[in-house]
């Protein structure tokens, strides 16, 4: 067999500087990890399931772990490999072997071994260095390599659908561009060393059971749409003409760190006047006029579950009589799409449902051709359009109406849950008819005292 130097190398260079990935390890004892990968077994009969876990960072940032890898270990630790033998059901997870001082750098405690194992409920955890060769040993059948099938990710992590074509978006952004992911090294380095194995991908098996959330899962939801929608609504309260946009997300980032988030889902959003237009403008930088209209994108992300909420209101309180027609369009929209979500429907039934609202309030031209996402450990998280939605199903109900030569973009997110007799509406917590909206804003915030006056109603 060729040497394994490279590989070794490939999947350890990071852990050399381990303890740059400066992080909280929280890995969790869960049935429902165990439960996963009951289930992806029963898929991959007498297969061998390799899954990646995300690399260390060069610098000491928030280390945040793969979306699969996490899906069905609950591990947290940086350059993990976990091997997954379906014929025998047996989980083996493979750790980088740290010194004690990288250990101290990197407060990352869990280490191959006994401890690692209950800590996990993964059935056996190893040093790093020791995959190589159990994966050749697990991949070989009669005395041949080659007799059973490897099962590995093809989609690079965090995309939203296993047609996304990576290599065509990074030409896109840059024409000398031209690096493979992550992904398709592993896959390469695979069909160099064991070149009689049948490599196929997990990434629609994974989707699949990504798309259909547990109630545990749900409960999670439940919980972050708590912090995320209270969020908002301090957003809301704090606004005032004058203001810059990212004071706006410093009064929703105040929530989110006292109030239970572990994270951001994403970046704040904050975009004011003709900043609207720019669909996901990041920037935060501009002063708020009064007569515009701000909107806010921002969730909050809690054991690894993304939660996505916008809303749209005046700088000064109060919509102009055209910003309000525009505004009860959106409502409208979001409403009846909302209604409508139960088993059995479709994204596109739902698209055809908004589209009609839109032509009722006479913007029928100005409808996006899209209703909405998948909500999960993706902000758009994976899952088929054209599949009817089933309990458990998380969707994000999306109606936008994008006027640039007006200045004016609105938008209503919110993320709802399919039940057993239609739906349960998540982020409900934070208001948007009219007149909810206007005495949310009138409260006011003790977040900004005296720094921005506004206008008496």
């Amino acid at each position: 067999m060729k040497s394994h130097t490279l590989v070794i190398s490939w999947l350890i260079l990071s852990s050399l500087s381990s303890c740059v990935a400066a992080q909280e390890s929280r890995p969790a004892v869960s049935s429902q990890f165990a439960a996963r990968r009951a289930a992806l077994y029963k898929q991959i009969p007498d297969g061998v399931a390799v899954l990646l876990g995300a690399p260390s960072a060069p610098q000491p940032f928030l280390f945040r772990q793969s979306n699969n890898f996490y899906y069905f270990s609950g591990v947290e630790v940086p350059d993990a490999v976990l091997v997954l033998d379906a014929k025998t059901q047996h989980s083996t997870l493979f750790l980088p072997s740290l010194s004690q001082l990288e250990i101290n750098l990197s407060g990352n405690p869990l280490q191959p071994g006994k401890a690692a194992e209950n800590a996990t409920g993964i059935d056996q955890v190893l040093p790093l260095q020791e995959f190589v060769p159990a994966l050749a040993n697990l991949l070989t059948q009669d005395g041949v390599v080659g007799g059973r099938a490897l099962y590995v990710a093809t989609v690079p992590d965090g995309l939203p659908s296993q047609d996304f074509n990576f290599q065509t978006y990074l030409k896109s952004l840059q024409v000398w561009d031209n690096r493979p992911s992550r992904e398709g090294v592993f896959v390469e380095w695979a069909r160099q060393h064991f070149p009689t194995v049948t490599i196929k991908s997990y990434d629609a098996i994974a989707n699949s059971m990504r798309r259909i959330k547990s109630a545990e899962e749900v409960e999670i939801f439940r919980r972050n749409a708590d912090v995320t929608t209270r969020a908002m609504n301090e957003a809301i309260r704090a606004t005032a003409p004058g203001m810059y946009e990212r004071d706006v997300a410093a009064a929703a980032d105040f929530i989110y760190s006292t109030g239970g988030a572990q994270r951001l889902a994403y970046g704040d959003i904050v975009a004011s006047g003709p900043n609207g237009n720019v669909w996901h403008y990041f920037a935060n930088r501009r002063r708020m006029q009064a007569g515009e209209l701000v909107l806010m994108d921002s969730g909050g992300e809690l054991d690894y579950y993304a939660e996505d909420l916008t809303r749209t209101w005046p700088v000064s309180g109060r919509f102009t009589p055209e910003q309000l027609k525009i505004y009860e369009c959106v409502l409208d929209a979001s409403k009846t799409t909302i209604e409508a979500v139960r088993p059995g429907v479709t994204i596109p039934q739902l698209n055809e449902i908004a589209r009609k609202v839109y032509a009722q309030h006479g913007f029928g031209q100005n409808y996006p051709g899209f209703i909405g996402h998948y909500v999960g450990l993706s902000v758009h998280d994976v899952g088929a359009e054209e599949e009817p939605f089933v309990p458990g199903v998380v969707f994000n109900v999306e109606p936008l109406l994008d006027i640039p030569e007006k200045h004016v973009h609105v938008r209503l997110e919110d993320t709802v849950v399919v039940t057993q007799n239609g739906h349960e509406w998540l982020t409900s917590g934070s208001p948007r008819d009219v007149q909810d909206l206007y005495s949310l804003y009138d409260q006011g915030s003790s977040l900004f005292p005296g720094r921005y006056k506004r206008s008496q109603k």
